[in-house]
């Protein structure tokens, strides 16, 4: 079924570094690969990067949590005088 589609989509798969796809090139390759390398590191092996992530973090919310007095003043707008003919 793959097959099909590619024929019909595609026209001729070409051969370029071994890779079936016509716009694939193993520059694509060298990419993919150490991205996909991160990937597996960082599920497998979590631990190596997350302490100091940690720790980076902590240090951004103490900051954040530190007690600033504010204080907030709420202007009323100016009382328009009452006219003499508004006041029947």
């Amino acid at each position: 079924m793959l097959w099909m589609y590619q024929r019909v989509f595609y026209g001729e798969a070409r051969q370029r570094c071994g890779c079936a796809s016509p716009t694939s090139t193993c520059a694509n390759g060298a990419v993919v690969i150490p991205l996909i390398a991160m990937m597996v590191w960082m599920g497998v092996y979590s631990q190596s990067f997350l302490p100091p992530v940690s720790k980076t973090t902590a240090r951004v919310l103490e900051q954040t949590q530190v007690n600033v007095p504010i204080e907030v003043r709420i202007e009323h707008p100016p009382r328009m005088p009452v006219e003499a003919a508004d006041a029947r």
